[in-house]
Formats: C-alpha cells, structure tokens, sequence
C-alpha cells in the first residue's frame, strides 16, 4: 500500500496540494517557498527539508525528491495551472488529512492561502526581504532590488501584509512608505 511507503514530510506536501479547496499551486518556485515558510514555522520539518540559499532563495533538493516520488506514485502532476494532486492523489490525502493535526493543517492552508496567488515578483520579495539571509546566492534579487518599494505598495493594498511589514519589505521606514502610499 502507497500510504505505508509515505512519510510525514511526503504526507505534508500532499497537504500543502490539497489545502484551500485543492487549488493547483502555481509551479515548482511556489511549492518550494510555501514549504519553507510551512517549515520556518516547524523547525523538525525545516531540519528535514534542509533548505539552502540557492539561485532563487530557499531551495531543497528533499522537496524535489519528494515531489519525483509522489509523481512516481501518480499522486502528484503538473499541469498548465500548477502542481496538483491527481484523482488517485486526492483520495490517498483524504485518510492523510485525519491523521495530521489541526494546528499543521491551519499552518498550511493559512500559507498557501497567503502565496499561492502572488505574482512571481511578490513571492520573492516577500521570501527575500524575510529571510535575507536566503539570498546568498540569488541570481535574482539585484532585479528585484528596483521593484522592492512597488511589490512591497502593491502587498500591503492587497490587504497581504500589514503596514509594518510593507515597510520592512520596502526597505525603508514605516513614516516614510506610509507617505508614499498616500501620495
């Protein structure tokens, strides 16, 4: 049985397809970085996962492995709207859900509602400017550097984050990016 072949890091990325509905997400950048931001706030996960500051910021090769098992398995697939679980996947992750607890499920769905609908550039800045320390070996935060201040604006009036967080994405002061968001 494929259940008994899963572990919990296998089980939790099945979560992360499954949260909100079942919404595809958006593509292999996204997956990676909602599964660093579930595991910044699990640190026995964030030990598992193993994320390193690559060309995009956090990167980790187990959610690659991962992701090629599930797809193995016919649990997983990328289509045209993203990465999805399969009809096979969605029944395997109905007896999953059970066994993971409330607080973990509510930790996932809360991120991918949050990242699944940021454009590219939103995702990263918000990665980014979170967690600089991801950035080491990015080849694009020098492009992002110009559009920081704007993402940061546009974050803030889509209700994603709050004023304090706008302003620390932004770079600059919070009197400072409060008067340019009424100017």
């Amino acid at each position: 049985m494929i259940d008994d072949d899963l572990d919990q890091v296998d089980k939790l990325y099945l979560l992360l397809l499954h949260a909100n509905g079942g919404d595809a997400v958006p593509g292999d950048l996204w997956i990676q970085k909602e599964l660093f931001l579930v595991a910044k706030n699990m640190p026995k996960l964030e030990e598992a996962l193993e994320f390193e500051a690559y060309l995009r910021g956090p990167f980790s090769e187990t959610v690659e492995g991962i992701h090629d098992k599930l797809e193995v398995y016919g649990l997983v697939q990328r289509t045209r709207l993203g990465v999805a679980l399969t009809p096979k996947g969605e029944d395997l992750v109905e007896d999953v859900y059970a066994e993971i607890p409330d607080r973990i499920r509510y930790l996932v769905e809360d991120i991918k509602d949050f990242a699944n609908d940021l454009s590219r550039d939103e995702l990263l800045v918000y990665v980014y400017y979170t967690y600089p320390e991801m950035t080491k070996n990015s080849m694009e935060k020098e492009g992002l550097e110009g559009k920081r201040k704007q993402v940061a604006r546009h974050l803030y009036e889509r209700g994603k984050v709050s004023l304090e967080k706008a302003s620390e994405l932004a770079g600059v002061p919070m009197s400072e990016f409060r008067g340019a968001i009424r100017a």
